[in-house]
Formats: structure tokens, C-alpha cells, sequence
């Protein structure tokens, strides 16, 4: 089972400015273009079965009651994750109308669509539609269903524990496959930011309990552009890769052949809070 954490990419298209490309950049904004959507262990989609607003909202409040329990997990249409949580609303009457019932069943896919675990919440009364409008209810039911979905989560995630990574910093290897000066510029830029963030790094691998690994693949030139791929793998002591961030964009071709510049600092600055994310999501697991 792969870990949880894995950053996918956002593509974005690079818009130029000045003589040196900023693929890292809105077009005339000083600060800094999300390249990467972090990872999210979870998607939870809008509740089938109830009125558009009260779907949604119950989908926002279910993602909020997971991070709870160390989840990463989002409601946004489309959002890239390594698992989604679809949810059924169902009111079912007894054999006296007047009591009513309801219940939500909800479903964990993984990322092929395959369903791999489901829960069924049971609600006392069936909430009017009037009801459903209230974002008291969104929260009420989101905080009874977060636990056992969370303990679905946790078991296909397989993580495993090791007590002593617990406390140890960062080492970051380096980075390979980039052209001109981009593996150095790349790799203390990455440095930097992880320190900026407040990152525990490492000078010695032999200290560290988590090490960043930087991969470059860039293709040949097509129509004088190049797409670029930047990969950043998080990995413990014993090899187990934790997540990744992935980022990909276009540029001029030739333009990363000789110093990386500005971009090498915009790219590590994107990758930086996603690579903490893993780091410290992994440390309190062990916790």
C-alpha cells in the first residue's frame, strides 16, 4: 500500500517576465505562485442525496473533523488524493412514520475507484431539509462520522511506526538531472527554505531521520519550448519513501542550460511547506 502524503502535480503555464523565466510567479505579483497543490491523503465529495448547499457543506465539514486526526483532506472539486470519500444521505422510515430515521453510508475509493472500505452513520431523527440548511447539523454529523472513517484511512494506509525517528531532523541529499548550475542551486535552495520554514536540518546524513531527494527530467525542445519536471522525494532512515512533491511547468527552451537564478528559489519556496507536511505528519504518527 503506498503511504499517504504523495504530492501530485498542477500544471500551470509559465508566463514570461523579463529576461528570466519565473514559471514560480504570477505574471507582475511580487509574491510567490502556488506551482504545487500539496498532496491530500483525502477527498471527501459532495453528500449525494441532499440539497446543493447542505452537500457541500457537510463535505467542507467532514474534511475540517479528519485533519483532526492527522489527515490531510480537502472537499475541492477535483483535488488530486490518494483517496475519496463519498457519502450517501438516506432518510428510511420505521414502521411508525413519525420516527423517522436516517443515515449516511459512506464509502473510501482509492484512487482506481475501487471501493475499500464503508461505514454506515446512523442518525437518531431525519433532519428536515430546513434543518440540513444549518451548518450546526454539517458539524455535528462530520465530527460522529471523522473517527471510524479516520480508522478506515489509518488501516489502508498501512503506516508503520519506528519510536526512535521521533525528534531527528532533515538531510537533504541533493539534486540530479537538472542542466546547467540547476542540482547546486536547486539543492541550497531547498536547504534554505526548508530552514525559513523552521525545519530541524541535519548537516550529517548519519543525524538525520528523514533526507529530501531532488530528481530533474526535463524534455527536449519542442515549438522553442521544454516541459520541466522537478520531483522531491521524502524518505526515513530505512528507505521507506514518506510522499513527494511534484512539480511540472514549461519554459523558453534552453533558458535552466546555464544558472537557475530566481526560478531555483521560486521552485524550492513552492515545494518547501508541502515536504514539511510529510515530515511532520509522519513525525506525529510516531508520536
Amino acid at each position: 500500500m503506498r503511504p499517504l502524503g504523495i504530492l501530485l502535480p498542477l500544471l500551470i503555464l509559465l508566463h514570461g517576465c523579463g529576461m528570466v523565466p519565473r514559471p514560480f510567479q504570477h505574471d507582475e505579483k511580487a509574491d510567490v505562485y502556488p506551482l504545487t497543490i500539496l498532496p491530500f491523503d483525502v477527498r471527501v465529495e459532495p453528500i449525494m442525496g441532499l440539497p446543493p448547499q447542505a452537500a457541500a457543506g457537510l463535505a467542507r465539514s467532514l474534511a475540517q473533523s479528519l485533519g483532526g486526526y492527522g489527515f490531510t483532506a480537502t472537499s475541492r472539486s477535483g483535488a488530486a488524493a490518494h483517496f475519496i470519500i463519498v457519502g450517501v444521505y438516506v432518510a428510511t422510515a420505521r414502521e411508525i412514520p413519525e420516527t423517522d430515521r436516517a443515515s449516511v453510508q459512506w464509502t473510501l475509493f482509492d484512487t482506481e475507484r475501487a471501493a475499500v472500505g464503508q461505514h454506515r452513520q446512523t442518525l437518531d431523527l431525519a433532519p428536515s431539509m430546513g434543518q440540513w440548511q444549518e451548518s450546526g447539523l454539517w458539524y455535528a454529523v462530520a465530527d460522529e462520522a471523522a473517527e471510524p472513517l479516520a480508522a478506515l484511512l489509518e488501516k489502508e494506509a498501512d503506516v508503520e511506526t519506528v519510536v526512535d525517528n521521533v525528534g531527528h531532523g532533515v538531510f537533504v541529499r541533493g539534486v540530479s538531472g537538472a542542466p546547467g548550475e540547476g542540482d547546486r542551486e536547486l539543492a541550497n535552495a531547498m536547504r534554505n527554505a526548508l530552514r525559513s520554514d523552521g525545519q530541524e536540518l541535519e548537516e550529517e546524513a548519519s543525524q538525520a531521520s528523514f533526507f529530501v531527494q531532488g530528481e530533474v527530467t526535463i524534455d527536449p525542445p519542442l515549438n522553442g519550448a521544454q516541459r520541466v519536471e522537478l520531483r522531491w522525494v521524502v524518505t526515513d532512515k530505512e528507505g521507506k519513501r514518506l510522499g513527494e512533491a511534484a512539480q511540472e511547468n514549461t519554459v523558453p527552451a534552453g533558458s535552466l542550460d546555464g544558472y537557475w537564478g530566481p526560478v531555483a528559489t521560486y521552485a524550492a519556496i513552492a515545494a518547501a511547506e508541502g515536504i514539511d507536511g510529510i515530515v511532520q505528519k509522519a513525525k506525529s504518527r510516531l508520536r
